[in-house]
């Protein structure tokens, strides 16, 4: 079934169009999703149509007709671009259409047809689209599952030391298979690797070597999530391969508590990468923090007096329950309160949101920016752009949910599977995505959203 609001859409252009009463009733007929039904509402169409206009039958029933498929097929194609993201090309189209109409005094099926011809070619590739009209044109992708790190939020009790091997991930070549369907047939702009870890994966520059190539002919945005304990001597060469933004987690800035967080002493490794790679060039260097009460909440203005004279953005980061990371409301911070706190020495003036999750504030007398994301206490569901995809080829539609049942890898390394139909099963399986998460508590309960698997 069609949403109601194209459809109501679709009449009104029908009406606006001159469609007349066949228009009307073959857009609502095209939006009632089927065959059978448009044909039987034709039927009644023409009957109808010429019992009002009291002329010959049949002369009347074929204008009735003529108008009823019109007006079908504006419906259509109105559907069409509501399900491409495309709004704005179907406003131009059929205003285009009825301008036609309007001045050169061409016939609507003529029209209809110029119009289908020019359909099929702006809307040759698909988006994707979920059943609430979210278009995600970012993927997040676990390139490992496995970590150097057993963070207390993440991983505290190694419950999730998997036993996938090498040929369980996806490989190289099918990655770069991926992501070509992803930014030429889904027209994805923006795509991060996370893991686990993604910077311990072998020989891990070759494949960001290989992804330069393919980002040269299809321009995209590409960024890494990472602990940083990997990244001091790939900085350079991750640069050069066309590498925009690099996040990199720092939860603390004392070494011991570092290492009562992490069970690694790799405080310093951590802090020369970030160093570093503020250094290098990077369109965007973020360090993420994630904030738990009692344990780091009273190093929010201590991260700012760090980086004041940078141009890094610190996001502070709602801890978030995940399976076995034993959340709970006495370690909740939320994102307001972690504000105020700042907002004690420092004054935080909102600045343009540079994506939909991160609520940002430029810090006066600073360099720095600092952002908050709120997966919690005010989630961000309703302008979710983002769908992921787990080191194995599962697709993971929200942070939270359980993997779905495709399996993408097996459709990527058999090459008899035509890219189309691989890009059209991932736009697929957004229709099972949710408007939003559980709530938080319910969230606690669940034993399948680790963060270990698919990394943030």
């Amino acid at each position: 079934m069609v949403e109601i609001f194209p459809g109501a859409i679709s009449i009104k252009f029908a009406t606006y169009t001159g469609y007349k009463t066949g228009g009307i009733l073959g857009a609502v007929a095209a939006n009632l999703g089927n065959l059978f039904t448009p044909a039987i509402m034709i039927l009644f169409t023409a009957y109808f149509y010429s019992l009002y206009e009291k002329n010959e039958f049949v002369n009347k029933a074929f204008s009735g007709i003529k108008y009823a498929i019109v007006g079908m097929i504006v419906a259509i194609m109105y559907q069409y671009a509501i399900k491409s993201g495309t709004d704005w090309r179907a406003y131009l189209m059929l205003v285009v259409g009825a301008a036609l109409i309007l001045t050169f005094k061409m016939h609507p099926a003529f029209v209809v047809l110029i119009a289908a011809v020019i359909g099929l070619i702006i809307f040759k590739n698909m988006k994707l689209v979920d059943s609430f009209g979210r278009i995600h044109d970012y993927i997040r992708i676990s390139l490992i599952d496995k970590c150097n790190l057993n963070c207390i939020y993440c991983n505290p009790v190694k419950l999730f030391n998997t036993s996938l091997t090498k040929k369980d991930i996806l490989s190289y070549e099918e990655l770069i298979r991926l992501i070509t369907i992803l930014v030429k047939d889904l027209e994805v702009k923006k795509i991060r690797f996370t893991g686990g870890e993604p910077l311990i994966r072998k020989d891990i520059v070759k494949f960001f070597d290989m992804l330069c190539s393919l980002k040269k002919e299809n321009p995209f945005e590409v960024g890494i999530t990472t602990n940083g304990t990997c990244l001091e001597d790939k900085i350079e060469s991750l640069y050069r391969c066309g590498l925009d933004s690099l996040n990199i987690s720092l939860d603390t800035l004392n070494r011991q508590k570092f290492i009562a967080i992490t069970e690694s002493d790799m405080f310093e490794s951590t802090l020369r990468s970030i160093n570093i790679a503020m250094n290098t060039g990077f369109k965007n260097v973020k360090v993420n923090s994630v904030i738990i009460r009692n344990i780091n909440d009273d190093e929010l203005i201590d991260f700012i007096d760090y980086f004041k004279d940078t141009d890094i953005n610190i996001r502070f980061i709602e801890y978030m329950p995940f399976s076995g990371n034993n959340w709970d409301n006495e370690k909740f911070l939320p994102w307001q309160k972690m504000k105020s706190r700042i907002e004690a020495k420092y004054k935080l003036v909102s600045v343009v949101q540079e994506g939909k999750i991160a609520k940002d504030y430029a810090v006066e007398g600073t360099n720095c920016k600092v952002g908050f994301i709120s997966s919690v206490s005010n989630h961000f569901c309703d302008s979710c752009n983002r769908l992921r995809i787990t080191a194995s080829g599962k697709i993971k539609l929200c942070l939270f949910s359980s993997v779905e049942d495709i399996d993408l890898k097996i459709m990527l390394s058999d090459n008899s599977i035509e890219d189309e139909i691989i890009a059209e099963v991932i736009s697929n399986s957004l229709k099972k995505k949710w408007y939003k998460h559980p709530e938080a508590e319910e969230l606690a309960e669940m034993n399948y959203n680790n963060m270990m698997s698919i990394g943030g």
